[in-house]
């Protein structure tokens, strides 16, 4: 959670990380879009972790796996992404 000062100058809690709200679960900016899809990614520990994304950011997720982590890293796309589709 990150606080912001609301117009009226009381503090305001803001959450960024999409956990436990409606909205799209994108970490990067806050994103007020309702979630249509899941990604569900591995985690450390052979645990995994599904966020649920606006289409948008669900494209933006796959694109930045796809494009930037195996071209940088020489791994198979089942092994970065375990799970993906719409809701």
């Amino acid at each position: 959670m990150s606080a912001a000062t609301s117009l009226d100058g009381s503090d305001t809690d803001i959450a960024l990380d999409g956990g436990g709200g409606p909205g799209c679960a994108w970490t990067e900016a806050v994103c007020t879009a309702a979630p249509t899809h899941f990604l569900t990614l591995p985690v450390p520990g052979g645990e995994s972790s599904t966020a649920l994304l606006c289409r948008r950011h669900w494209l933006a997720s796959l694109a930045y796996r796809i494009e930037v982590t195996m071209e940088v890293h020489p791994v198979a796309f089942d092994d970065l992404v375990l799970d993906y589709g719409e809701l």
